[in-house]
Parts: C-alpha cells; structure tokens; sequence
C-alpha cells in the first residue's frame, strides 16, 4: 500500500471514530495533520477527508453544554483571532475593487475554507477539554505520537530510501524541518503523563532524540536556527542557571560551525553565500548571498514592502503576494509567481498593517498565555506553559524564511495546543477560586 492509501485509510477511519465518538477524533486529528497533503481527492471541491472530520466536532462543540462556572481566562485567545477571521475575509475580497492580474473569487472562498479550518481547532479543543483533564493528557500525547509517526518516518527516508534531503509526509523539507524543530518540545511535556509507563518513556525519548537529528537532515537553515532558539528558550525557562552557558555554547557554535558542526550542515549553510565578481578597484572577491536562493528571497522581501507601501492598511489582498510578485518584482527582475518566503512579509503585503498587528498580537498573546499556565501548581500543566513559549519562539523564528503559519501540520497543531492551553488557564482559574472559597471558610469556621 502506497503512502496515499494509507493516509486516506487512516483519515476514514478517524472520521468513522468521530462520528462514533467525537472524543476519538480530538484524540487522533492531531495525527491526521500530518496527513493532510496525502489524501485521496473526494472529488468535492473544498472538502477533504479533515473537512470531514471537523464536522462532527463542530456539532459536538456546539452540543457541549455551557458549565455554570464562568472564569474570566487571562490572555484568552479567543477576541484576536475572531479579529484575524474578520479582517482576513475583508482582504480577500478588497481585490474585487482593485484585482491583482490572477485575482479568483472561487479560489480566495476555498483558501479562506482551508485556513480557517485551522483557526476553529482553537475552539473546538477549548470548549471540548476544559473540563476533562484526561482528555487533555490523551490529546497532548497522541501529538507527541504524531511527532514519534514523522520522525520515523523521515528517518526511513534517511536510511532506506538514502534521500539527501527529507521531506516527511509533509512533502517540503522546510516545512518538515520546521515542525521537527518546534513541536519536539511536546514530546517532552508527554514524558510527564507516561513517567510510570517505562517502555513507552523510553520510547518517546528516543523519537525525540531521532525528530530532532532528522530536522538537522532536511537541510533547512531555517529550521537549525529555529532548533536553537526553541532550545535557548527552553533552558532558560526550565534550568536559569545553565542558560548562560547554553547561550555562550551556542555564540561558539555560530562563531566555529565550520569546525564544530557535521560535514553536511557546514556545506549547507556556506551555501547561503557565493563568490561575487572581483571588485574593479581592488581586485578582491566578495562573498554575498547566494542569487538562486538567500539572494532571492531578499529580492522578495524587498517587494513585498513594495506591496505594503502602496496599501498600507489593508494590503494588496489575501493570498496576493504571488500575484502581485511578477508587477512590483520587475526591477528587480522577478518574472514568475512564487511564495513571499517570509510570513511576516506575507501579513504586511497581503493584509496590511491592521492584519500584521493583529497576527503579531495572536503571536504575544500566546506567549504570554504559555508564561501565565506556567505559574500553576500542576506539573503537567507547567510543562504546558513552557511548551507553548518555546512553540511561540520557534514559530517566531521559523517564519522569517517561510510562510510557515500557512501549513496545515504546523499551524493546526498550534491551534490545538492553544486550545488546550486556554482550557489548562481555566482549570487552573477555578482551582484557584475554589481555593479561596475554601479558605474565606475556613477562615469563617475559625471566627465563630
């Protein structure tokens, strides 16, 4: 059976589990992500087999009673990213008015369709966790499964297949290096739930040591920056004394990666530069970035800003950077539609300065929402609250070489984790107003 069948197979009978038992499909959608770009078509424009699956948590979301405790929940995601809803749909149809040369009505409601299905994971997996902590440890789990699922099998790739680059069932090694280097962090937090299951403790150790050597495999300079950032911040979280040192490592590794790092990470990354033509006066060479690749993503940049100048407050529209590339790339000598290469650069062309401030919000708000679940007296919860900064780092990192909040494994699994971010926040808020309840009576009882 080829990787398609499997996947598609797979995504059946997740669906068939949800409609049994939504509780199932929470519990195996963060796998099905993975997936996603392998699935058979239904031959449905618009639907897939997700779609499919987040129908029956929709209604189980609507179904979910409301609980008569109403906790007021500190940097509740919930307010910004309806904002982001709303003023990504008005840019997708502002072109309507000024149309970019490629400008399709259909195909802007169907990438609304696909990226707000992300966006709504946030609500179902809040409004179907926040009581149920076991669900929660399940659901954390089974994404670090998912994680244990790619990372092996990237690193068949590696071994059997003898790819030189790994791309994973995502199908891009930037991406795939991307969601290595982030998520591992969720292995860590699961290590927690499984302490007393020895087997599968070790087991998850060793996908954790394997996801990270396979991100180093995709050849993603991106993705080794974003491993080191998303390390820095979690030792500095998780063991304050050591973070001057690992930091003082890292300045090392940066400084000496010719001498320090393997062979075929030194080679990829001395391919960010090249030699230029000797200098006319001097006759020394130049080393600049390489054209086919850096080079041109600095090319890309440099237009979108070109894009935001013109359309300050609301950009050029929603999915239009390559579009619009081929117009405002022209004196630079950019011919063809390609992506922006850069998420923030995609946000200030696409959707301009009110859509950028209010990513860059959603951005803020989860990490200061990861640093408060941080401050509870659960354990696991902690873990949480750590995992979610060091997500929120290393996304901030990796989508400066890539329009990473785009995809689906990368950004559905954040909204699921913010989800249940957001539900640990309430737990933890009712915890705490029981237990002042508590004491105001016993402090009552020891009056009277």
């Amino acid at each position: 059976m080829n990787a398609t069948v499997i996947a598609t197979l797979f995504g059946t009978i997740t669906f068939i589990a949800a409609i049994i038992n939504a509780r199932y499909g929470l519990i195996l959608l963060p796998i099905v992500l993975l997936m996603e770009r392998l699935f058979i078509s239904t031959g449905i424009t618009g639907v897939n087999v997700l779609t499919l699956i987040v129908i029956p948590l929709c209604l189980l979301t609507l179904n979910t009673s409301v609980t008569q405790n109403r906790v007021y929940v500190n940097y509740d995601l919930s307010g910004v990213i309806i904002a982001m809803i709303l003023v990504t749909t008005i840019t997708a149809f502002t072109p309507i008015f000024n149309p970019s040369p490629t400008y399709k009505i259909d195909y802007q409601i169907l990438e609304l369709k696909r990226w707000f299905t992300y966006f709504l994971l946030f609500f179902i997996y809040y409004k179907c966790t926040k009581d149920d902590r076991n669900l929660i440890s399940k659901i954390v789990l089974f994404i670090a499964l998912g994680y244990a699922f790619e990372s092996l099998n990237s690193l068949k790739e590696l071994l059997i297949r003898g790819r030189s680059r790994l791309t994973g069932s995502l199908g891009n090694p930037n991406e795939l290096g991307a969601y290595l280097s982030i998520f591992w962090i969720v292995v860590w937090a699961s290590l927690y739930l499984v302490k007393e299951k020895v087997w599968l403790k070790r087991f998850l150790q060793v996908v954790l040591i394997v996801g990270i050597l396979c991100s180093l495999r995709t050849l993603s300079r991106g993705s080794y920056l974003t491993l080191l950032t998303t390390f820095l911040v979690f030792v500095f979280y998780r063991y304050k004394r050591a973070f001057i040192l690992a930091l003082t490592a890292s300045v090392m590794i940066i400084s000496f990666y010719s001498v320090l790092l393997p062979d075929f990470m030194v080679k990829r990354i001395n391919e960010t530069f090249e030699k230029s033509d000797s200098d006319l006066y001097s006759g020394e060479e130049k080393i600049v970035l390489q054209r086919e690749s850096a080079g041109s993503r600095v090319l890309f940049w440099k237009t979108g800003l070109l894009m935001f100048a013109d359309n300050p407050l609301l950009g050029v529209g929603f999915t239009q950077f390559p579009s619009w590339l081929p117009v405002y790339g022209a004196q630079y000598g950019l011919k063809i539609e390609r992506p922006s290469h850069n998420m923030y650069v995609k946000m200030l062309s696409e959707q301009g300065i009110i859509g950028f401030t209010i990513f860059i919000l959603l951005l803020i708000r989860a990490y200061r929402a990861g640093s408060h679940l941080m401050t509870s007296q659960d354990i696991f919860l902690q873990r949480m609250g750590v995992s979610m900064c060091v997500i929120v780092a290393g996304f901030g990192v990796s989508m400066l070489f890539g329009d990473r909040f785009f995809q689906g494994a990368l950004v559905g699994t954040f909204f699921i984790l913010c989800g249940i971010v957001k539900a640990g926040i309430y737990d933890m808020s009712i915890r705490k107003d029981e237990q002042k309840k508590e004491g105001l009576f016993t402090e009552c009882i020891r009056v009277i």
